[in-house]
């Protein structure tokens, strides 16, 4: 099963996308609509330097959704389920954009060396 996630990475990409996008509840989104479209070129294509890429833009906005959800979490005055809630769905959102942006860049890094295959 985790063979198949993993040969599947570009996928669960644009699920998580389409996700986010939905989240949001604005259909004009031009971050998810640009993530969109390169998630499905590097679906269709496999451009490998694409994918590392993509891979990296995405842990910049991973990176900048952890700041935000430490954000959100600090402008409740006191812990609640609500906050409860959305740290924990936040946070296993992030936790697993940022296992595919890295499986992204580490499986399509080429690999030129002697020194075995990196993933």
């Amino acid at each position: 099963m985790l063979q198949k996630i993993n040969q599947n990475l570009e996928v669960l990409f644009i699920l998580s996308v389409l996700f986010y996008w939905i989240s949001t509840s604005y259909f004009l989104n031009p971050v998810a609509i640009t993530l969109m479209i390169l998630g499905v070129i590097v679906l269709l294509k496999r451009f490998k330097v694409l994918a590392v890429v993509v891979g990296v833009i995405y842990l910049i906005i991973n990176a900048y959704m952890v700041l935000a959800l430490m954000s959100e979490f600090r402008a409740f005055s006191e812990i609640n389920s609500k906050a409860i809630l959305m740290l924990g769905v936040g946070g296993v959102f992030i936790a697993i954009n940022i296992y595919i942006c890295l499986r992204l860049i580490i499986n399509n890094i080429p690999n030129k060396g002697k020194g075995g295959q990196i993933a």
